[in-house]
């Protein structure tokens, strides 16, 4: 991820959980994801 550090993604990440927490449909279109991608063989 070429111009993007980790703190920068971090923060970003941190920030998407507490939306997450607070729009519960959001959370369930990242639940939706999150299961889609685990059910995916690499």
């Amino acid at each position: 991820m070429q111009g993007i550090d980790y703190s920068t993604v971090s923060l970003n990440r941190k920030r998407l959980e507490e939306k997450r927490k607070k729009d519960k449909r959001l959370n369930l279109v990242i639940s939706a994801v999150e299961n889609n991608l685990s059910k995916k063989k690499i």
